[in-house]
């Protein structure tokens, strides 16, 4: 029999709701009549995450990173000053869940996901400056390292 076809009981996930409400407070906020207000999707998924990392940690015997090995993308930074072109350019590392995905430039929307992507990844920064001794605007340019087992964008 496929599983598809299989319909079980209905069941309201008001538990999964209230634990939700009760980890994340942003998530229980109300408006001024009352009503929950609307949450992000993206804060969702990434409070979800977030909270899951640490128990899936120690109830694994090796203390494995479950979500870290399922979903974890590994990017190398570079950051250049644009405001000190004698600066030499930093780079690091930096490991994240999931891949911003931009879908609107400038009022021009975006129709391909790898335009989307290419924009995300390269952008200005203000940042520290320790030729200039004040913030500064740096160019930042990220590269995929390594791609996780699950690609969430």
């Amino acid at each position: 029999m496929n599983d598809l076809d299989f319909k079980g009981l209905s069941f309201s996930p008001m538990q999964f709701v209230h634990s939700m409400r009760q980890a994340h407070p942003i998530f229980d906020d109300k408006d001024d009549k009352g009503h929950y207000k609307q949450q992000d999707a993206d804060e969702c998924y990434s409070s979800i995450l977030q909270s899951m990392r640490e128990p899936l940690k120690r109830a694994n015997e090796d203390e494995e990173d479950v979500i870290g090995n399922l979903f974890e993308i590994e990017l190398v930074n570079e950051s250049k000053c644009k405001e000190a072109p004698e600066e030499e350019s930093t780079i690091s590392n930096e490991k994240v869940l999931k891949l911003s995905c931009h879908i609107d430039n400038n009022n021009k929307p975006i129709n391909m996901l790898s335009e989307g992507l290419r924009i995300s990844l390269e952008g200005d920064i203000e940042k520290r400056s320790p030729t200039l001794g004040r913030d500064a605007v740096y160019h930042k340019v990220s590269k995929i390292n390594k791609l996780p087992q699950y690609l969430c964008v």
